[in-house]
């Protein structure tokens, strides 16, 4: 087991679990954690303790970089205090970090980048910052569980913004500030639809409105609604409207 790391999470959500206590802490990018029936995005102001066997689930931005610290549950060679293993790893959650503390990351990924096969400097890096934290634990604020609802109106907006481009299930739920999963399953209980089907019935809602007051070509309406191309948006707005675009054109006319 590695001591310490710098990992890239992938953009496909993913959930596992390891026999081994774990703190992870945001470098770069966006990532996102599930963990205790709690979801939080992760930056260099969070740090989240996964405890040993517990699942979670996880997913990161085409930018993100983590910093991974695998914390033994019996530490051999006592770098770490039983103590603050213990207390730290009680319950899975998120400690918001301290300026100090996010400076003491930053030395820390500098020097581990200097030697990354210096197992030894690991392990003195990875108990220094778990003393820090440990200590540090009374001005240290565990983050809220956020409301298991869907907040549409921002979601909406959201939406409306980026619509000529491909949007993700990971974007979506980073709005929501909910892991992919968690956010798919809170999504279709509320809304009554996948969060593909949403986003394809605002393209083509979108789609309908500059049929209606534009004279656009369907080429163009297509990209600024975010199809790939025009045959796409006339098979989608077909299964939403019922009709073709062309033909929704030609009635608003006759009209």
């Amino acid at each position: 087991m590695q001591t310490v790391a710098i990992k890239k999470l992938p953009q496909k959500p993913a959930n596992h679990s390891h026999p081994f206590h774990q703190l992870v802490v945001g470098i770069n990018g966006d990532t996102l954690f599930e963990v205790g029936g709690v979801a939080n995005r992760l930056g260099q102001q969070f740090g989240c303790l996964v405890p040993a066997n517990q699942p979670h689930d996880f997913a990161g931005d085409d930018n993100n970089q983590i910093l991974v610290l695998n914390v033994p549950t019996q530490d051999s060679q006592h770098w770490v205090s039983p103590q603050v293993i213990d207390q730290l790893f009680a319950h899975p959650g998120y400690k918001k970090l301290t300026p100090p503390l996010q400076q003491l990351v930053h030395v820390s990924v500098q020097q581990f980048a200097l030697a990354p096969e210096d197992q030894l400097l690991a392990s003195h890096l990875a108990a220094a910052f778990l003393h820090a934290l440990y200590h540090a634990s009374q001005t240290i604020e565990f983050k809220s569980q956020p409301s298991a609802k869907i907040e549409l109106s921002r979601l909406n907006k959201f939406v409306l913004t980026n619509l000529s481009r491909k949007i993700s299930i990971f974007e979506l739920a980073k709005d929501q500030c909910m892991s992919p999963s968690h956010f798919h399953a809170i999504f279709k209980q509320q809304v009554g639809l996948t969060p593909f089907q949403y986003v394809i019935k605002q393209r083509v809602k979108e789609a309908e409105r500059l049929l209606a007051t534009t004279q656009l070509p369907l080429v163009e309406i297509a990209s600024l609604t975010g199809f790939c191309h025009q045959s796409a948006l006339n098979r989608a707005f077909k299964q939403v409207m019922g009709y073709t675009p062309k033909a929704f054109r030609l009635h608003q006319q006759g009209s």
